[in-house]
């Protein structure tokens, strides 16, 4: 029994494709820096909120996100995981033209980086932001990311993907990119 279990986990693990890294475990910040120097730059209070910055991905913490989100009457952050396959997954081109038929600003925020994915030019009214792992002084997304999210919307438990602010204040999340058109 022992040897079927073992070879059945074998199996498993050889017939996915991991692309030599668990993508969503870590942040890969310094990996991308390092792979494209010029990509990353930190959030700049003077130009960030509202400006698309050519092949620049922004590094920001919850707090300078929440002074823009507190700009705008309505705001959708949408948490990016790069390499993400599942239905909840949209191309952020697609998020960007429903957000503008609805008057809402977008801010895409990746979960973790990618210097390859984050280097394409996606027609995005602003620039994608990355959270800021330095500011919570660790790579480990399963800490980074609750520590984000937390600061943005006064320690909600259950946030999803899209993530709805109205005159800055939180109001709701949600998974299904339709969603958007009743907002």
């Amino acid at each position: 029994m022992k040897k079927i279990i073992l070879i059945y986990i074998i199996f498993l693990f050889s017939s996915c494709k991991i692309n030599g890294s668990f993508q969503g475990l870590y942040s890969y910040y310094h990996k991308t820096i390092k792979e494209n120097p010029n990509l990353v730059t930190k959030y700049n209070s003077e130009t960030d909120c509202d400006l698309a910055i050519e092949n620049k991905v922004i590094s920001i913490n919850h707090i300078n996100l929440k002074k823009c989100l507190n700009q705008h009457s309505k705001a959708l952050i949408y948490i990016w995981k790069p390499k993400c396959k599942s239905e909840f997954c949209y191309a952020l081109n697609i998020i960007q033209d429903r957000c503008l038929k609805n008057n809402i600003v977008l801010y895409v925020v990746a979960e973790y980086y990618d210097s390859k994915l984050m280097s394409i030019d996606y027609n995005l009214k602003r620039s994608i932001y990355g959270i800021d792992v330095e500011y919570y002084n660790t790579n480990l997304t399963e800490k980074y990311l609750p520590l984000f999210i937390n600061g943005l919307t006064t320690n909600e438990s259950k946030i999803d993907n899209f993530i709805f602010f109205e005159d800055g204040k939180f109001k709701e999340s949600f998974q299904k990119i339709n969603k958007i058109d009743n907002l």
